[in-house]
């Protein structure tokens, strides 16, 4: 009988979105993994959310996060794409219809 172990290489999944609320003291991040439902929010400090996404890289080959700049601008954009090479979308005022 032989028995093979998954492959550490191999992602677990197609993608996994990070919508991501950022306040004053906290973050509350959730996460949908493929097409599935969204997951309960988690409420997080800064360097909490940086690890969690390390871990969402290890689980996946895309991590795409959302979040509304804000008050905040790109304080969190920034570090995070130059360290994980994400995908962000963010806002600072109404897209119109058919703006990119």
């Amino acid at each position: 009988m032989t028995t093979s172990t998954p492959s550490q290489s191999s992602p677990s999944y197609e993608a996994i979105k990070l919508g991501i609320g950022a306040h004053a003291k906290y973050y509350w991040v959730s996460r949908q993994v493929d097409g599935a439902t969204p997951q309960p929010v988690q409420k997080m400090t800064y360097d909490e959310l940086l690890l969690f996404v390390v871990k969402q890289q290890k689980l996946t080959g895309k991590v795409v996060t959302c979040y509304e700049s804000g008050a905040f601008g790109f304080h969190l954009h920034r570090p995070v794409r130059n360290r994980f090479s994400l995908r962000f979308c963010n806002s600072r005022e109404r897209l119109r219809r058919g703006a990119r």
